[in-house]
């Protein structure tokens, strides 16, 4: 038996006696369908290796942070060099509304593609 036929037929007996078993099942079915945790690997191990706190845990399969908005906004301020071009903090640009941060962003990818071209026709010129 397949780990989803397992999860979804101890799911489908024990949901109309008991919704909070079912509930557990729901997220052990969760965690091991995004690769979270592997319940059907961790029935196979010793106990010395068993981990019994693993569905509380955070694991790299639900880590959001690389792939936050934070992230994405940090690395934007970075690349644009928007504390060079405004003169501005990374917390000042992000406590900015949104659309003055897209404006300002434009601004500095014009700015450097100037800087850039300006470059190329000095490294040309010698």
């Amino acid at each position: 038996m397949g780990e989803d036929s397992f999860f979804l037929n101890a799911i489908t007996k024990i949901r109309e006696k008991d919704s909070v078993v079912a509930k557990a099942l729901l997220q052990d079915a969760y965690q091991q369908a995004a690769g979270v945790f592997d319940y059907m690997e961790q029935v196979s191990l010793p106990s010395d290796k068993k981990r019994p706190l693993a569905s509380v845990a955070l694991h790299a399969a639900e880590d959001l942070s690389l792939s936050s908005h934070y992230s994405m906004m940090l690395e934007r301020y970075a690349r644009a060099k928007v504390g060079d071009y405004f003169k501005l903090s990374i917390n000042e640009f992000l406590d900015l509304p949104l659309i003055r941060i897209e404006e300002m962003l434009k601004i500095c990818q014009t700015l450097l593609t100037e800087d850039a071209d300006r470059l190329t026709k000095l490294t040309k010129q010698t």
